[in-house]
């Protein structure tokens, strides 16, 4: 038997070898009615109870429901979906292409499932993976060592999932962490600590704090026909990202339209908010985007001198201050930010020199943050390859040591064939000759 060196490269002498179709009991189920894609996606299948004969709620097929259990659970395998599922309960299977396995009695089921999730299926199509699985060649180890290595990679890939769960809760710690520096930043207590003495925490309506306000042209001053590709920016909500502006180069207008628009000219300093959809995404024009324009679904601001646009920036993506610009803006599909919500919002208003203090404090806690997020992508990275690897080395016999005393695949594989023969001679000649 040609050997499949592309998914299992290499077997220990004790082991043998055979196609998927050889290894399983297989069928497809083409006459369902019921969708199990979302099911194999999001692991969540519809289960009948022990005992529950009504199933009149998931198709006419009244022989719908597929008997698994513990002891002879069934592996269903998605073919829209290239994805592998193991059943121990009974339940109702699909027809977007879900193909159900039954392994043989010479599997253990846990060793053969882990395996089948090996198997590195090509882009052929969707059409094609269930015929390329079936083909297949997997290793055949001994019973008893097939436990073994199912045993072990249980415990394995149990600790790789509880690793990968902790992990992806990291995000959402950093996202508050971001959040509650914005928010001692913002109210004055990031820098209790730096005032001398009790200084009081003087407040200004936002109006008091800015020289302009000015809302982007409406649609009659800037068409859609006057953006061009490689002109100068403009700068929507859209391209306003993590308090950065990353334009987009087929957003753009002509010197012309731009001489048309001086109205809306960007300057060093200016602060940028999206007046649209989610509130709060904003950022300080820099040199680099000195000149550019500002677009319909955008507001600029101008600070005046006493005012840093850094600290105005975190003002103005604050939690409070998103939360009361979500409640007071208008609209029905997305919301709106007008210049009367903003210019009567109350704004901690500082020293310069401790805007500054809380400016360099915050950007100093972010960095720290952004570091940790770092290596949490690169430590997410590593756990999602000690699956496959683990996998790998369980079938290439390198998981746990090989028992001399372990019959060899080989000698079961002689036993199935015998079997099989045996039961081919004995089989009762049903010919209308031997009836005579």
């Amino acid at each position: 038997m040609i050997y499949n060196e592309a998914n299992f490269p290499e077997l220990p002498r004790s082991w043998a070898s055979l196609t998927v179709n050889d290894s399983v009991d297989s069928a497809g189920n083409s006459n369902k009615k019921l969708k199990t894609k979302d099911a194999l996606d999001h692991g969540r299948f519809p289960v009948i109870d022990q005992g529950q004969s009504d199933t009149s709620g998931y198709s006419d097929d009244q022989n719908l429901v597929v008997e698994a259990s513990e002891s002879s659970p069934v592996i269903l395998f998605g073919d829209h979906t290239r994805l592998l599922k193991q059943i121990s309960q009974p339940f109702v299977p699909g027809a977007d292409g879900t193909k159900l396995f039954r392994a043989k009695f010479f599997w253990d089921t846990r060793f053969v499932y882990q395996m089948l999730r090996a198997v590195k299926l090509p882009d052929k199509g969707y059409a094609r993976h269930f015929q390329y699985l079936r083909d297949s060649v997997l290793p055949l180890p001994p019973l008893n060592e097939q436990k073994r290595i199912a045993d072990k990679l249980d415990a394995v890939l149990a600790r790789v999932d509880a690793c990968r769960d902790r992990l992806d809760r990291i995000p959402a710690i950093l996202k508050r962490f971001r959040q509650s520096v914005l928010a001692a930043a913002t109210s004055g207590k990031l820098t209790e600590d730096w005032r001398v003495g009790n200084v009081e925490r003087p407040t200004a309506a936002l109006r008091d704090a800015l020289v302009s306000i000015k809302t982007g042209p409406f649609g009659s001053s800037l068409h859609k026909s006057d953006y061009v590709a490689g002109g100068i920016p403009v700068v929507n909500p859209m391209h306003i990202v993590e308090g950065k502006i990353a334009p987009s180069t087929g957003m753009a207008v002509s010197k012309e339209t731009f001489s048309r628009l001086s109205d809306f000219h960007l300057t060093k300093g200016d602060v940028i908010i999206g007046r649209r959809g989610e509130m709060g995404r904003c950022a300080v024009v820099t040199q680099k985007e000195n000149g550019w324009l500002c677009g319909t679904g955008s507001m600029v601001l101008k600070p005046v001198s006493d005012l840093d646009p850094n600290y105005l920036q975190l003002f103005l993506s604050s939690p409070e201050t998103v939360k009361a610009l979500v409640a007071e803006s208008v609209g029905s599909t997305m919301v709106n930010l007008n210049q009367k919500i903003l210019l009567s919002m109350e704004i901690y208003y500082p020293s310069l020199s401790e805007q500054a203090e809380i400016v360099r404090r915050v950007e100093a806690l972010f960095a720290f943050a952004d570091r940790l997020e770092a290596r949490h992508t690169a430590a997410r990275a590593q756990v999602e390859k000690l699956t496959p690897a683990t996998l790998a080395k369980a079938f290439r016999g390198e998981l746990v040591p090989q028992d001399p005393n372990d019959k060899p695949a080989s000698e079961l594989l002689e036993r199935i064939k015998a079997r099989c023969s045996d039961l081919a001679v004995n089989k009762p000649n049903r010919s209308r000759k031997a009836t005579a």
